[in-house]
Order: C-alpha cells, then structure tokens, then sequence
C-alpha cells in the first residue's frame, strides 16, 4: 500500500514538473523590448519604457548552434569543428585499418585458427565430458537424448565453421 502511495505521489510530482517546465518556456517566449536611455545605454526588458521602444525577435538555438555574431570568432569555430571532424576521421580510419588487419590475421592464419571454429570444437568437448559425467551418475533418458542432440548440433557448427 505504501509502494502505490510513493508511486501516486511520483506521478503527481512528475507532472508539477513537466506543468512548471511548460510555464516557464511560455514565460520566455514572451515579448522583449529594447530601448535606449538618455546616457546612450542600451536596456532590454519585458515591459516597454514609457516613451521609446523596440520590439526584438528571439530566436531558439540549440547548444553549439553558431549565431550571426562576430565572423572572426565564426571562422575560428568553422576551422575548430573541421579540425575536429578530421580528426574523427583519422581515428575511424585508423579503427578500420586494424579491424582488416586483424581479419587478415585471421585469415592467413586459416579456418582451423578462427575463434568459430574454436568455440564449435570446445562446445563439442562440453558435451563430451558431460555426457561421460551422465553415465556415472546415472541419467533419465530424456536428459542424455537433450546432450546428444545438442552434442549433433556444436558438430554440424563445427563442419561449418572449420572447413
């Protein structure tokens, strides 16, 4: 009962947040003014001054997103985000370079080599070993067909991945 009244009182919480989230985007969409006073010094506000103003435009940006602002600190972004990219880039190429060279090991090495064919080999072996367990301390016949028919499979696994 205490589990559904925690439970109630999340839910109940979790949507004060989200109505509390919705009203203060709406309070930040609201209309911005900008003025100037009498000494030359520029003001913004959400209440226009007696007199004078001018109604500004905000727009939604996305943390990263480059505005209109200074084209030097612009250029030197552009130039930071392409030497960032390229770098991704090099260490992609370098990540493909030893993933074929690993498969060309694996290759040279041949079929006999591959982790398949080991993993096939091995799970055989299991079942080996678990089967002459079996047979020592006694077994239902429902269990020993279930380790045969899965012995049968890891060799089709092994047919396949070792030749």
């Amino acid at each position: 009962m205490l589990g559904c009244y925690i439970s109630l009182q999340g839910g109940n919480l979790m949507r004060f947040l989200a109505l509390l989230l919705t009203a203060l985007s709406f309070s930040a969409a609201a209309q911005v003014y900008k003025w100037t006073d009498e000494n030359g010094v520029t003001h913004f506000g959400t209440q226009p001054p007696a007199g004078q103003h001018e109604s500004v435009h905000i727009r939604e940006s996305s943390p990263g997103a480059m505005g209109k602002g200074n084209p030097a600190s612009s250029d030197l972004e552009l130039r930071a985000q392409r030497l960032e990219l390229k770098r991704k880039r090099e260490e992609l190429q370098r990540k493909v370079d030893r993933r074929e060279a690993a498969a060309r090991a694996e290759a040279a090495r041949g079929p006999e080599e591959s982790w398949a064919c080991k993993y096939s080999k091995d799970r055989v072996e299991e079942y080996e070993v678990r089967l002459r367990e079996l047979g020592r301390r006694g077994y239902q016949q429902w269990e020993k067909d279930q380790l045969e028919s899965w012995k049968r499979e890891a060799e089709r696994e092994v047919q396949r991945d070792c030749n």
